[in-house]
């Protein structure tokens, strides 16, 4: 996610034109020239873990726990499902190390209790999150519900209807080069900022329980 703010940055101070932005963004797998869509989706499971997406060379998907813990993962057709749990008593889990692996046409479905999520690239995300933090650039799909923390997105939404939901903390939302959505919401304490890029042919729903919402081309 970092290097494809620096991307954005420099496109926005005008270091670069958008032909080279879009150019850099493909190189990280981000973009008009991934992949049309999310084809599969691999399902995560766990109470505290802290995953990081990695791109994946063919159609190879794999995963590895960095700590005290397991990882068990199943694939598909479809994609597939991945199983993490920590060790220790409940209350007191360290949050498991994951590191993942996956092609450019792969959603992530979350359903975690807490921890993190961090992605330079990733085709889709949905899911639960309850208390932790997201990051992750190239969504094309979006319908994402995190209790309390923070969400950091770069999004490529180009038709559909898509959801982000949080119950307290901030959100960060960055339209990509080829984008074309308008954002549309509600917000119990703070204010969702109504905004459409490109043709704003998709639409992205935002609920906010107590927080705000930032929102860059």
């Amino acid at each position: 996610m970092d290097e494809v703010l620096r991307v954005l940055r420099m496109l926005k101070e005008g270091r670069i034109r958008r032909d080279e932005a879009e150019r850099l963004l493909a190189a990280l797998g981000v973009g008009s020239a991934s992949p049309k869509g999310v084809r599969r989706w691999l399902r995560i499971e766990g109470g505290v873990a802290k995953i990081q997406i990695l791109p994946a060379p063919g159609d190879e998907v794999s995963a590895r726990g960095l700590g005290a813990g397991e990882v068990f993962l199943q694939t598909d057709a479809e994609g597939g499902l991945l199983r993490i749990k920590s060790r220790g008593p409940k209350l007191l889990q360290q949050a498991l190390r994951v590191e993942v692996k996956l092609p450019s046409d792969y959603g992530v479905e979350l359903e975690l209790g807490q921890g993190s999520l961090h992605a330079e690239s990733l085709a889709g995300l949905r899911g639960e999150l309850g208390l932790g933090k997201v990051e992750a650039a190239g969504i094309r799909a979006l319908d994402l519900e995190l209790g309390t923390g923070s969400v950091r997105l770069g999004l490529l939404l180009q038709r559909g209807e898509h959801r982000l939901e949080l119950g307290m903390g901030d959100a960060q939302v960055f339209a990509l080069p080829g984008a074309s959505f308008r954002i549309e919401g509600e917000a119990g304490l703070g204010r969702v900022e109504r905004r459409a890029f490109g043709g704003g042919e998709a639409r992205l729903f935002v609920h906010l329980g107590m927080g705000r919402l930032r929102v860059e081309a």
